[in-house]
């Protein structure tokens, strides 16, 4: 019995044989000794993926937990056992842009994956979840991927019909190969990194959203987003790590 219950321990990850997910040092770090609440956030992930290449992801905050005049103001995705933990962030820069978001993220092997929400007045709330990974996703390179050497094609999806006044959901996604600069080549050498570093969202020409992209995020970089109020025209710019942008102007017929 004894040997079993070992042979158990050393299967299971050693972020979830550790303390709570509040403790994982770079959540320690956001969270600036901070207690966070465990209600009010939500985590939607699959308790298996067999491809842990692109896992998806959905994060939805409660805004009924926040105080009176209190607004949040970020949401952030870590993964204890990725080379590096940051998956993605998302910054709420307008009242208009609801917190939930659905996204794609990679996962090295079975780990835990936190998130957590930080509010204007410093309020915090923490999710996580346990996903067991039968593929690596962090090193084992796309084939569809290997001609991609940049930004392109980027696909914005609206509603086919919008009623004025309640939220609408949108849908963006950009081809690139989002290489983590940890692959390596057959004789060795390593990949250099090539990352889309942030998506910004600026309704009727004010900063609405600012997505922030790790190299834990998958390959072509999915994001739903819900926008809500009278908003006319959404201007989408994503930027690469070497400066150069792409710019999306959709127009909302209410």
């Amino acid at each position: 019995m004894i040997r079993s219950l070992l042979a158990l321990l050393l299967t299971v990850p050693l972020s979830v044989l550790a303390a709570e997910p509040a403790q994982f040092a770079p959540v320690a770090q956001l969270l600036s000794g901070g207690v966070p609440l465990e209600h009010g956030l939500k985590l939607d992930l699959p308790s298996v993926s067999e491809d842990g290449s692109a896992v998806a992801v959905g994060i939805q905050f409660d805004s009924k937990q926040l105080q009176p005049g209190d607004r949040l103001a970020s949401v952030h995705l870590f993964a204890t056992e990725n080379p590096r933990p940051e998956l993605i962030s998302f910054r709420l820069l307008s009242e208009h842009v609801l917190a939930d978001f659905n996204t794609r993220i990679r996962l090295s092997e079975s780990q835990q994956v936190i998130a957590v929400a930080l509010s204007e007045q410093g309020h915090s709330w923490i999710s996580s979840k346990e996903v067991r990974v039968t593929i690596s996703g962090c090193l084992v390179p796309d084939a569809q991927q290997e001609t991609l050497a940049s930004m392109q094609d980027p696909r914005i999806a609206l509603p086919r019909r919008i009623k004025s006044g309640e939220p609408v959901e949108l849908r963006t996604l950009i081809k690139h190969p989002m290489e983590t600069g940890l692959r390596q080549t057959a004789d060795g050498k390593l990949v250099a990194q090539n990352l889309v570093q942030t998506l910004q969202l600026a309704i009727d020409k004010q900063p609405a959203l600012d997505v922030q992209f790790a190299s834990g995020t998958a390959a072509n970089p999915y994001v739903r987003l819900v926008v809500q109020g009278k908003s006319k025209e959404l201007e989408f710019r994503w930027q690469d790590q070497q400066g150069v942008e792409v710019i999306e102007v959709r127009q909302l017929s209410l």
